[in-house]
C-alpha cells in the first residue's frame, strides 16, 4: 500500500512538472530501448569475461568497459528500433478488425476469405453457386446470434 502512495506521489510530481508517464506493456521489453542497452551491455561483459573470472574487481571493470562503450549512436539506434517497432504494432492494430471480420466459421471448422477463393485441384468437383456460400457464417455476423439464453 505505501508502494502505491509513492508511485502515485511520483506521478503527480512529474504531472505538475509538464511530464506524462507512458507505461510500457508488461512483458513486451522488445519496446524499452533501456532493455536493448541493456542486452548490449551483457554481450560485451559476456565477450570480455573470457575466463569466467567471478572477482568482484575484475567484473567491476569489465562492466565499466562495457558502460562506456555505449555510444550516443548506440541509443539513437535501439530508439529508432523501438520506434519501428511501434508504428508497426500500431498499424497492425488498426488492421486487426478487418482481419476479424474476414474469418469465416464453416460447418467443418474455421477458414477466410482467401481459402475460399484458392485454386485448388479439388475446385473443378465443386459448385461455387451462392448456395454454397451462403452456408458460411462471418464473424460480424454473430453479434445477431449473441443473445441471451433463458435458464
Amino acid at each position: 500500500m505505501a508502494a502505491e502512495k509513492n508511485v502515485h506521489r511520483d506521478l503527480t510530481m512529474l504531472a505538475l512538472h509538464g511530464h506524462t508517464v507512458l507505461r510500457l506493456p508488461p512483458y513486451m521489453c522488445e519496446l524499452s530501448a533501456i532493455q536493448l542497452i541493456w542486452a548490449q551491455m551483457k554481450r560485451i561483459v559476456r565477450e570480455n569475461n573470457v575466463t569466467g573470472d567471478l572477482l568482484l574487481q575484475a567484473l567491476n571493470n569489465i562492466a565499466k568497459y562495457a558502460i562506456a562503450s555505449i555510444t550516443k549512436d548506440d541509443w539513437k539506434h535501439c530508439c529508432d528500433h523501438v520506434k519501428k517497432l511501434e508504428d508497426s504494432y500500431w498499424e497492425t492494430d488498426g488492421r486487426l478488425p478487418d482481419v476479424i471480420d474476414s474469418i469465416i466459421i464453416s460447418g467443418d471448422g474455421f477458414s477466410t476469405d482467401s481459402d475460399n477463393n484458392s485454386d485448388s485441384d479439388d475446385s473443378d468437383n465443386c459448385d461455387t453457386s451462392d448456395n454454397q456460400t451462403s452456408s458460411f457464417l462471418r464473424m460480424s455476423d454473430l453479434s445477431d446470434l449473441a443473445t441471451p439464453l433463458s435458464p
